[in-house]
């Protein structure tokens, strides 16, 4: 009986490792550790009490991270199936008055021309051979992308085309979208460049078991940087360039997405789609249910994102948002939609590409080439038809017949 136990938890810690995150299950594993070394010393027995766990995080030479170790024991109650007494525990006050102060407020968004500066930064760190420019590339992911960090760092690339990289997250923040979702980011930057042809081609040469940790940015043993190096070598490169560096952070880089869209007069769901539908508080109430069984919202994304991009280079040379003139707008309006539309028919040309997963080929219906060539006849059609419509009805006085 005890090694068929010992096997029944063997499968099940395996089964809680393979699902979770790594950092995840090391903060379970050292609150475990410092809570048994906890009530050892005063000769308490297992299972704690709802008192043990309390004296536990109030007591610093016990816990020296009570807010790590509440989150921990949540997570073990839940996996693990545990009848331990959660309700009532608070890390101590002034732990948690330090968490608030700290998330407390927005950060400051990235100003037009940064991002432009940042793009440069990437471009020389590349050309001579510096490997940190897969970390600067984290901050331009985290703002054409309007990404958090940490869904960078659980990311792999799945398809790549001529203007697009396809992604997907293994993870979501949304309870419905824990299992992950998929998002797309243009393949260049603003000047043109093909980074994600060299993040590729790096990702190409590590092994199996990396790629499958590595994310969409990481050092060259196929490491993802972290995000406290990511912010430092940011905030680095812009010494001299900007007031108060320090201030720079990942979420300021995430800004810039929507603020370019605001700019440019997107409508509410086309600033959703710029964050892939994870925020729909700016969605309007009536157009939810419609957003949630809409096939197109993947679509919508694309464009929304080749959008903002294709515009900076137009609006990316003044000093903030506000000074923007309406000039400029309806200039860089003006000359998106012939961009945008040569640049999205561009994703149908692939440069490389993942083996489909199961979820990818249940999501989507794969046309066969007799269905393909029916919709090729459709769109002829349609176009003939409307070249037949905008004919005039004279040239220079002359009656045009229409064909019937």
């Amino acid at each position: 009986m005890d090694r068929e136990w010992t096997q029944a938890c063997a499968r099940l810690g395996q089964r809680l490792v393979t699902a979770s995150e790594a950092v995840t299950v090391s903060n379970a594993i050292r609150t475990a550790s410092e809570l048994e070394s906890f009530m050892r010393s005063r000769g308490r027995p297992y299972p704690p009490q709802h008192v043990d766990l309390d004296a536990f995080l109030h007591d610093p030479g016990a816990a020296p991270a009570p807010v790590r170790a509440l989150a921990s024991f949540r997570w073990l109650v839940n996996q693990g199936n545990l009848a331990w007494e959660l309700g009532g525990l608070t890390p101590p006050r002034h732990v948690a008055q330090q968490g608030r102060q700290r998330k407390s407020g927005q950060a400051t968004a990235v100003a037009p021309p940064m991002l432009r500066y940042l793009e440069e930064k990437v471009e020389r760190l590349h050309a001579t051979g510096e490997p940190r420019w897969s970390a600067l590339l984290a901050s331009w992911i985290a703002a054409a992308g309007c990404l958090r960090q940490k869904h960078i760092a659980r990311s792999q690339p799945r398809k790549l085309t001529k203007s697009t990289l396809h992604c997907e997250c293994s993870r979501g923040k949304q309870k419905k979208l824990r299992k992950g979702f998929s998002y797309c980011i243009p393949s260049h930057f603003s000047t043109g460049w093909p980074w994600a042809q060299h993040m590729i081609q790096r990702y190409d040469k590590l092994s199996d078991a990396k790629k499958k940790r590595c994310g969409l940015c990481f050092d060259e043993a196929g490491t993802p940087w972290h995000m406290r190096e990511i912010t430092l070598i940011a905030r680095e490169i812009f010494v001299g360039q900007v007031e108060h560096p320090q201030t720079l952070t990942s979420y300021s880089w995430r800004r810039w997405a929507p603020s370019m869209g605001q700019v440019l007069g997107f409508d509410p769901l086309q600033l959703a789609s710029l964050s892939d539908w994870q925020d729909k508080t700016s969605v309007p109430e009536n157009a939810s249910m419609p957003l949630h069984y809409s096939g197109a919202r993947y679509a919508l994304s694309m464009k929304s994102k080749q959008a903002i991009i294709a515009a900076a280079p137009t609006l990316g040379g003044y000093e903030s948002w506000e000074l923007i003139p309406p000039s400029a707008i309806q200039q860089a309006k003006s000359e998106l939609q012939d961009k945008v539309d040569r640049i999205v028919h561009q994703d149908s040309s692939m440069l490389w590409a993942m083996p489909m997963s199961a979820a990818e080929v249940r999501s989507r219906f794969q046309l066969t080439t007799a269905l393909k060539r029916r919709a090729a006849e459709m769109r002829k059609q349609s176009e003939a038809a409307h070249v037949v419509k905008t004919m005039p009805a004279s040239i220079n006085g002359r009656t045009i017949c229409r064909p019937s």
